[in-house]
């Protein structure tokens, strides 16, 4: 009966300002209403080695309200090239998560307001640290594939005991049990050495107690625009220096030669 006596005394203009209020709500609401659905992504950090150390899997970003928003499935933990400097940065960490993303007007994702994109960087605070972090792939994106590449890898002027602490079969996985990289062949010979002769002209030596190391290598690449990218970070390309970690051995800044 209340509501009757108030609609009574409503004109046509209230009923008009209302309606008005009743669609600008409905308009707002959509556009602010994002949907949400889990994905996987894949994300590239450099830390120390005790921020390395740990994250570990199930660790999770929640909201204030205790939301989970973002859960590690995995994580793989590779030397740095900056290894040996002057830096904390000694590690590189590849994520595998799952986050939570909001699908935005115009066919776009966004996690905590943020665009997501491949190279986009996203910081995660999980209970353990704190990680600031580049975006390298992303599940269901068309703009990159996995690839195997056979990779001739040269580590020159080496000690021998490096070529003995690897082996052809060897093999390095992530912890979603995908190949990474695998030994397919080796050879070892003495290392070539620049010397300059009495009359002041270069001539190649041999060192006898240091090796060249030769590599072929069948390795999981992105291919993202043409490009080959290696575990998120490592650019293949004939000339660039890769490292890699096999086998408790450290194959230290070795020279791409070919790709085939």
């Amino acid at each position: 009966m209340a509501l009757k006596k108030i609609f009574k005394k409503f004109g046509i203009l209230d009923f008009i300002i209302l309606l008005v209020i009743a669609l600008s709500i409905l308009i707002f609401s959509k556009f602010i209403h994002h949907k949400s659905t889990w994905i996987n992504v894949d994300a590239v950090a450099y830390g120390s080695v005790f921020q390395a150390n740990s994250l570990h899997a199930g660790d999770s970003e929640t909201e204030p309200s205790g939301k989970k928003i973002a859960e590690i499935n995995s994580v793989d933990i590779q030397d740095s090239p900056l290894s040996g400097q002057n830096t904390v940065f000694s590690k590189i960490v590849v994520l595998h998560l799952k986050i939570l993303a909001d699908s935005v007007n115009g066919g776009g994702i966004q996690y905590k307001n943020q665009p997501i994109r491949i190279g986009s960087q996203i910081d995660f605070t999980f209970s353990s640290t704190f990680v600031q972090a580049y975006i390298s792939g992303i599940d269901g994106s068309n703009n990159y594939n996995y690839v195997y590449k056979t990779v001739t890898l040269v580590l020159y002027n080496r000690w021998p005991w490096l070529a003995d602490a690897v082996n052809v079969g060897d093999t390095k996985k992530d912890q979603r049990g995908y190949t990474l990289v695998k030994i397919i062949g080796k050879n070892a010979s003495p290392a070539e050495v620049s010397n300059t002769d009495s009359s002041g002209q270069s001539v190649i030596g041999y060192d006898n107690a240091k090796i060249d190391l030769t590599l072929k290598l069948n390795i999981r690449a992105q291919k993202i625009n043409n490009e080959l990218i290696f575990q998120g970070y490592n650019n293949l390309s004939v000339g660039n220096q890769i490292t890699i970690n096999i086998n408790n051995a450290s194959l230290l800044n070795g020279y791409i030669t070919k790709i085939e």
